[in-house]
């Protein structure tokens, strides 16, 4: 591949003054693979705002000339990571997942992160049906701890990531379960009533 080469293209306002409007970088000798990176602002202070890579990826920026930061991506597919942070420092705080890749802005999935950049750990995810998953534990190792349904019905994990158990459930009306056994095998040892009525269960 051939080293990366930079143009600059300037919109002419008068005939003695310009201002940068976008630059391409082209990667290939027949200048078919480029990045191109789109600029606003008075002339001398022009800030990028949005760049379009050449592995289809949108990346939107905000802050003024030197210190532009990213703060959103569209990925290919339809997939928005969204960050926050100073230039250099940004950090992914939420990931959403289309529900078709046709439809761009309709979402299925909505992902939280937490953590500075590097570092950013999954701490819930929402689903469109209503579902909330939340989660505990450092980058890759997140396990989950707690799943909400659409109607308020609770249910509780513990274990490693890949091994969580069910734990207890609270129930809408009021009444919890809390279960023993491992990752598959959890069997209801205990039930507490709304009324304050203790059931016990056993094989």
């Amino acid at each position: 591949m051939e080293k990366s080469k930079f143009f600059k293209f300037k919109k002419t306002e008068k005939d003695e003054i310009t201002r940068n409007v976008f630059s391409i970088k082209v990667f290939n000798k027949d200048k078919t693979n480029y990045d191109i990176y789109f600029y606003k602002g008075e002339i001398g202070k022009e800030y990028l705002y949005e760049s379009l890579l050449h592995d289809k990826i949108r990346i939107f920026y905000e802050g003024e000339k030197g210190k532009e930061r990213i703060v959103k991506k569209v990925l290919p597919g339809g997939k928005v990571n969204i960050y926050e942070g100073s230039k250099g420092e940004e950090r992914l705080i939420q990931q959403k997942i289309p529900l078709n890749e046709s439809v761009y802005g309709h979402y299925g999935k909505i992902y939280y992160y937490e953590g500075s950049k590097g570092e950013e750990k999954l701490i819930r995810k929402e689903f469109s049906d209503g579902m909330h998953f939340y989660f505990d534990g450092n980058k890759d190792k997140e396990r989950l701890i707690k799943i909400k349904f659409s109607d308020g019905f609770l249910q509780y994990y513990n274990g490693e990531k890949g091994s969580e158990r069910v734990i207890s459930e609270c129930l809408v009306n009021g009444t919890c379960r809390i279960y023993e056994g491992g990752p598959c095998h959890e069997k209801l040892v205990r039930e507490v009533l709304p009324d304050g009525k203790i059931n016990f269960y056993q094989e």
